[in-house]
């Protein structure tokens, strides 16, 4: 069992790793070497966003050398999934971020009845660059995949066949949620700020999902999804 320790990390996609030497970036070798002042000796790790996480030794003010790989650092045992619909850019940026930090593996953005923005690819563009801030933040190996739907019925068709699905919404029936199996994938639907209209909760049940209260008070979304994901990690195992 790998200990989990963290240090700064730095992202570093594949393209910039020859054998065991990480050249970052020309921004992330700015922050390093101009903003946090690191020098050859120091340690670092470098994660390439796709499953590795790499302790480095800096070797000079342009490289790093990788001294250990470390698969699925900081990853959840059960891949976690999001459907979260489309919200005020302040509020989809916190939520993204939270979800990142948490560990989504995958979040699915979807225009909702009563969503109060619709997504363009400058804006799913700087999603993708909270998405890097967060798993530096945070220390994980992987970034979360970034999609964008038209519908929750289509957000629902890129969750597993296999995967248990759960609903933030109020429910008059209160009862235990189903157990989770190791290895199955977690997914919880997040609603815009004014609620899913009721034929997208109706879609949601008929897709199998179970509805959960976070609580006796009303959230903000980006709030919702950090309770919820943090409710999926308690049930399999990593929180509590």
């Amino acid at each position: 069992m790998v200990t989990r320790t963290w240090g700064e990390f730095v992202f570093a996609p594949p393209a910039g790793r020859r054998g065991d030497v990480i050249v970052p970036d020309r921004d992330e070798a700015h922050h390093l070497f101009r903003v946090r002042r690191l020098s050859p000796g120091d340690e670092i790790f470098a994660t390439d966003g796709q499953g590795t996480v790499f302790r480095c030794a800096v070797t000079s003010e342009r490289t790093l050398r990788i001294v250990e790989s470390i698969r699925e650092f900081g990853e959840p045992a059960q891949p976690l999934l999001l459907c979260l619909a489309a919200l005020r850019p302040d509020a989809l940026r916190d939520a993204v971020d939270a979800a990142t930090q948490l560990g989504a593996s995958r979040i699915i953005l979807f225009a909702a009845a009563r969503s109060e923005a619709h997504l363009t690819a400058e804006h799913l563009e700087r999603l993708r660059r909270v998405t890097v801030s967060a798993v530096k933040q945070c220390g994980r190996a992987r970034l979360p995949e970034l999609l964008w739907t038209t519908s929750l019925k289509e957000a629902l068709r890129q969750l597993p066949a296999e995967c248990a699905v759960f609903l933030a919404h109020p429910s008059e029936e209160r009862k235990p949620p189903p157990g989770a199996p190791a290895g199955r994938p977690q997914a919880l639907i997040i609603g815009p700020e004014g609620g899913l209209a009721d034929e997208e909760v109706e879609a949601a049940l008929q897709a199998g999902g179970v509805p959960v209260t976070l609580g006796n008070r009303r959230l903000r979304s980006p709030t919702a999804v950090a309770t919820g994901l943090a409710f999926l990690l308690t049930r399999i195992g990593e929180c509590g």
